[in-house]
């Protein structure tokens, strides 16, 4: 245990810089937006880009994945490591939903202000009518997602690697990839075309709506905003999830060890 600790203590040092520069270039780009909102008379400018920060955070811990695990294969510090692959997959995947509710938390603070600053200005409409209600559940919503894009980076990010070290297949190890990337996507809509899966997808609804669609918009204008669309909860849904993503990390970690020379 004390031996994770510190392996979750090690990912947090070397993920405290990249955290910071990521929370100091959006805030940079909201300050900009804010000034163009200020000189063009237009709030919609600034909202704008808050909700579109907000909104990229579902592919935030994909970007820190993908960053943490090229710096892995540059050093080859697992292959040094005394702990399991699995331990260090795990303990990364904990700091990147641990920075990401940071960051995400400092977002949604700031569009709920903006929302509330230009509230006579900006109409409103949601499925609630609380809108601290709406961020909170749109920002969990996003963080679900995001995970799953996160540990799918990782996969594919392992699955080149491990072509790498195939020898006739090195020098095509992109072109395999996509087509391997297509392949899996292909399989995954078929999937869910199958009745028993929406069966399962179904199975034991919670009476819980992530509210994962923002739609605010100016009827005069006609501009609006949206995020992704409305997900209900339930137990089999919440299974898949769980077993897909556990799954996913599983067979990562498996070719990770399989792989003896990162490329």
């Amino acid at each position: 245990m004390n031996s994770y600790k510190g392996l979750l203590k090690k990912e947090w040092l070397l993920s405290k810089n990249w955290m910071m520069i990521g929370l100091f270039i959006m805030l940079g780009i909201i300050l900009i937006s804010w000034g163009f909102s200020q000189y063009y008379d237009n709030p919609y400018i600034l909202f704008g880009a808050c909700l579109t920060i907000f909104s990229f955070h579902i592919f935030y811990i994909f970007a820190f994945f993908i960053s943490s695990l090229i710096l892995e294969g540059k050093t080859h510090l697992w292959l040094h490591s005394p702990q399991s692959t699995l331990a260090l997959v795990s303990s990364k995947l904990l700091i990147a939903v641990f920075i990401n509710v940071i960051s995400i938390s400092i977002f949604s603070l700031i569009l709920y202000v903006v929302l509330k600053l230009y509230k006579g200005i900006i109409p409103y409409s949601q499925v609630y009518t609380n809108i601290s209600v709406d961020i909170f559940f749109y920002s969990i919503g996003i963080t679900i997602i995001g995970i799953y894009f996160g540990v799918l980076g990782l996969f594919y990010w392992v699955v080149y690697q491990s072509l790498g070290s195939v020898t006739f297949l090195k020098k095509w190890k992109g072109i395999v990839l996509i087509v391997i990337f297509l392949i899996t996507n292909y399989c995954i809509n078929k999937i869910s075309q199958w009745d028993v899966y929406e069966s399962i997808l179904q199975f034991g609804p919670i009476p819980i709506q992530l509210v994962t669609q923002f739609t605010i918009g100016d009827q005069e204008s006609g501009m609006s905003y949206f995020g992704l669309g409305p997900e209900m909860l339930s137990v089999g849904g919440i299974a898949t999830y769980v077993t897909v993503v556990l799954g996913i990390i599983y067979v990562s970690s498996w070719l990770i060890d399989k792989v003896v020379e990162m490329t």
